[in-house]
């Protein structure tokens, strides 16, 4: 998961449409960067329309659960990196 704590690694939480705050925006940073998804993001920490399809085009990718919500399967999937650090990234989606 994206998280307020630098370094915690955790992929557990759930994110969707609606919801808001750093975890928000440091999804759409990965979203944007480390994915190769190019996804050009506005890093608003506002869950919208826009970072859904991206999670989306993800998950179909990867040929996971297609919900457009970050669960655990789509955080384990991207390899979450730990903050400041680029030694793990999900493969290119493009």
């Amino acid at each position: 998961m994206p998280t307020t704590t630098n370094g915690s690694d955790d992929i557990s939480c759930s994110l969707g449409f609606g919801d808001t705050g750093v975890p928000v925006s440091r999804l759409q940073i990965g979203l944007n960067s480390k994915c190769n998804l190019k996804a050009g993001l506005a890093v608003d920490g506002i869950y919208g329309s826009h970072t859904e399809a991206a999670v989306l085009k993800l998950q179909e990718h990867f040929g996971i659960e297609a919900s457009g919500v970050y669960g655990p399967q789509t955080g384990f999937t991207m390899q979450w990196p730990v903050a400041g650090s680029d030694s793990r990234s999900c493969a290119s989606v493009i």
